[in-house]
């Protein structure tokens, strides 16, 4: 939602509250390239969690530019 409105910044909420990070301040994200690999990132972790812990996923279609 970032990318549309034109905001150029994102802070990964995920990676922080999984501990991926130690401040929020490490979990930002400046520009659309880091915003779109943080994204990605967090797909992913949120795929193997569900792998992890029931054994499947079920995705619904999400469209990034």
């Amino acid at each position: 939602m970032r990318l549309i409105n034109r905001k150029w910044w994102n802070v990964d909420g995920l990676g922080y509250l999984r501990g991926k990070y130690l401040t929020p301040v490490q979990a930002l994200r400046l520009g659309a390239t880091a915003i779109r690999n943080s994204f990605r990132d967090q797909l992913k972790d949120m795929i193997q969690e569900g792998l992890n812990q029931i054994g499947m996923t079920i995705q619904t279609s999400i469209k990034l530019r």
